[in-house]
């Protein structure tokens, strides 16, 4: 059954198809739901990705969900929530951005990893990545914000574990190991910025997270931790991108300083472990 939410109109056109997808592969595909910035609010044309997770039924075989996946790709081409590549040239900085772990916004799972609350299973990672980047925060984040679309809502089952400091020190280890791959490529690839804006946003979100135990739209959290980190620079420029993109090195440089500034004062201020209220 689809739920009704109120989209832009970009999103809600993709959305549609996605829709006729979950009809045509029913009953395989049991759950759909969308989080981030198109479901919180805030969505920016220039910058923003519509975040879907599709949770498949248990039984449907690895083949089926790879299928699936695909014409989810294929729709973000078409609704140009994606460019597809012009050239080798263009195709490489694809690559690169897959494997930082950059621009990914439809991930397809299987019901007993969204129960389960198996985040790195969930988003794809493989098991061993979780001990190089945390996805605990960021899942309990999407668990208290996503809204369901189509099917079950499965995520008001999922099984959150608790929040400890190792996971927000993991998550800061590696977005500033994401911003410094920012800084060295700069001159190469074209997405440098992007890479600093979309750590810079994922830091914002889970500090206040561990805060709040809600999730916000960017321009709260900015505005929360604005009073906290004395009107930083960065976080207002982060704004100011997302209204109107365009490169710039010296965000990436202030995004080191501000990553860390919102590591030092949510560790200080907040009480690990953070449990999830009916977890």
């Amino acid at each position: 059954m689809k739920t009704p939410v109120d989209f832009p109109n970009k999103v809600r056109d993709y959305i549609d198809e996605v829709l006729k997808i979950a009809n045509e592969r029913s009953p395989d595909i049991v759950s759909i739901s969308v989080f981030g910035s198109a479901a919180k609010g805030g969505f920016s044309p220039s910058v923003s990705d519509v975040d879907l997770i599709v949770a498949l039924a248990d039984e449907v075989p690895q083949k089926a969900k790879g299928l699936i996946s695909r014409d989810l790709a294929d729709l973000e081409l078409k609704h140009r929530l994606r460019e597809y590549p012009k050239s080798k040239t263009e195709s490489v900085y694809s690559y690169i951005d897959r494997m930082a772990g950059q621009f990914k916004s439809h991930f397809v799972c299987y019901e007993r990893d969204l129960l389960s609350g198996n985040s790195a299973a969930v988003f794809g990672w493989h098991p061993l990545a979780e001990a190089f980047f945390s996805t605990r925060i960021g899942f309990a984040n999407i668990v208290t914000s996503a809204k369901t679309i189509w099917g079950e809502d499965l995520l008001k089952q999922a099984r959150v574990a608790p929040i400890r400091k190792w996971h927000l020190t993991n998550n800061c280890l590696s977005f500033l190991s994401l911003n410094a791959i920012a800084f060295l490529m700069f001159s190469v690839l074209p997405n440098a910025t992007k890479y600093s804006m979309s750590v810079l946003k994922w830091m914002v979100h889970n500090c206040h997270f561990c805060y709040t135990l809600k999730a916000a739209t960017i321009e709260e959290g900015v505005k929360f931790f604005h009073t906290k980190l004395e009107n930083n620079e960065a976080l207002a420029e982060l704004l100011s991108l997302r209204r109107e993109y365009r490169p710039s090195l010296n965000f990436v440089k202030e995004c080191f300083g501000v990553l860390v500034d919102l590591f030092v004062v949510t560790a200080r201020e907040c009480k690990f472990p953070i449990k999830i209220e009916g977890q």
